[in-house]
């Protein structure tokens, strides 16, 4: 449990400076949940505290959206991104308004000389500067997938690469897989070769998994109760994550914030939130809930678990592959951070 004044002074002990109103005016908006309270005895009057565990990393979150001028309604649909529970009316209304947004952006007339590609091309070459590029690998490869990828993800659905375009593209994939393959140890592993027909096939998943329009068509097709129920189910999985964190990724406490949470609401409400959250409506849509709903069960048994061995570490059997676990999981989980942690890289999809 926290109260509000002791929310208060964390914030403001590690560096988030917020007033006691603008506590309130959160509370009112549905950015922090409501106050419960409790009473003090025969005319003691009452305590009012928060008894949710990530109020405060719930918060911090908020203070990062409304710091970068986001509407308070955008930032309800981030911490629904990031598996916060919201007004699922709000998040479902706030994401198919911010989509369509997106759609009237990319449709917008050329300028003079400016060709439909430009737009990715520009994005991919900023893109790929901020990337660590090997040296035997040209950056203009990078910059055509990362184009395409741009341009699948956001152009309007009857966008497809022409033939000639899958082919370069495909070209660019083998030459990646030949350099990758000449490791020492893959050096007897047979060759492989991407077909064109493949890079088509993986884009159009692609296209039906992340694309602006097929997101938004998604969800306008379904139900509140079933919006509301891939919420709930997201949530599951996020805390299933966060179990995980707290067992194999070092370092957890920093400056009284519970690290692996920020940080993993983080990922999720730039990274994973949205195609996962979509990717459960498909699966509720196509009759899968059912077995949904049972592989949640076990995550949720996982949590009770981890949350009665709070010092359980990832393999208490296998000293070295709880150590390997660990090494891996912690360099994962701080590469991840680095990417939500660069706020112009999601803007295009979440913010702007």
């Amino acid at each position: 449990m926290i109260s509000q004044t002791e929310l208060l002074l964390e914030m403001n002990r590690i560096g988030y400076p917020v007033a006691a109103q603008r506590l309130t005016i959160w509370r009112r908006k549905g950015l922090l949940p409501r106050l419960k309270s409790r009473g003090r005895g025969p005319k003691g009057g009452k305590d009012y505290f928060w008894k949710e565990d990530d109020v405060l990393e719930r918060a911090l979150l908020v203070y990062d959206a409304l710091e970068h001028h986001v509407s308070a309604e955008d930032a309800l649909l981030l911490l629904a991104h990031a598996g916060f529970d919201v007004d699922t009316k709000i998040a479902r209304r706030t994401w198919i308004k911010r989509l369509t947004n997106l759609e009237k952006r990319h449709m917008r007339p050329l300028e003079i000389n400016e060709q439909l590609d430009d737009q990715y091309w520009d994005r991919a070459v900023t893109l790929t500067a901020k990337s660590s590029i090997p040296d035997n690998i040209p950056q203009s490869n990078y910059q055509l997938l990362t184009a395409n990828v741009l341009r699948t993800i956001y152009a309007i659905k009857d966008f497809r690469p022409s033939d000639d375009e899958l082919q370069e593209i495909a070209k660019t994939v083998n030459q990646w897989i030949s350099l990758w393959m000449k490791s020492p140890k893959l050096e007897n592993a047979d060759p492989i070769e991407i077909s064109a027909a493949t890079i088509k096939h993986l884009l159009e998943l692609l296209r039906r998994g992340l694309s602006v329009t097929a997101t938004k068509e998604l969800i306008k097709g379904t139900t509140i109760d079933q919006f509301t129920d891939a919420m709930r189910y997201f949530k599951i999985f996020v805390c299933g994550v966060e179990a995980l964190a707290r067992m194999s990724v070092s370092n957890c406490q920093t400056g009284g914030v519970n690290r692996p949470i920020r940080e993993i609401r983080g990922i999720f409400r730039a990274i994973i939130g949205p195609p996962l959250i979509a990717f459960i409506l498909q699966l509720i849509g196509e009759g899968y809930e059912r077995k949904l709903q049972k592989s949640l069960k076990l995550v949720e048994a996982y949590i009770r678990v981890a949350d009665l061995n709070n010092s359980l570490k990832a393999s208490p059997t296998n000293l070295e592959i709880s150590v390997q676990l660990q090494h891996v999981t912690g360099q994962l989980f701080d590469q991840l951070c680095e990417i939500w942690r660069d706020f112009s890289l999601f803007r295009l999809y979440h913010i702007a």
